[in-house]
């Protein structure tokens, strides 16, 4: 509803309105009602499409993208070699005095 207000010319207009003492609480209703199904479709598409593989891909977050059907398997194996590589590190500290 705040970017509605900071986008839509009329808003700002009611607004104004509204802020010299004018009623238009109505009429500000009656315009967010309107625009809000438009600001809904526009932020689903838009929260759709930040969390796509493409996307991520693009921009440095993952390597390569995961399919459905190898994703457990896959995590099984990525967690079970972190957990051994992180076991590694806890037994090099522990053996090496002066490391922290």
């Amino acid at each position: 509803v705040e970017m509605m207000h900071r986008c839509d010319e009329q808003l700002r207009d009611l607004n104004a309105k509204k802020t010299s003492g004018q009623d238009v609480a109505a009429a500000i209703q009656q315009r967010e009602k309107l625009l809000l199904p438009l600001y809904q479709q526009v932020a689903h598409e838009y929260c759709d499409l930040h969390d796509r593989c493409p996307r991520m891909k693009s921009l440095g977050a993952i390597r390569e993208g995961l399919h459905w059907a190898d994703s457990r398997s896959y995590l099984h194996w990525r967690i079970r070699r972190r957990v051994q590589e992180n076991s590694v590190a806890r037994r090099l500290m522990r053996s090496v005095t002066g490391i922290s």
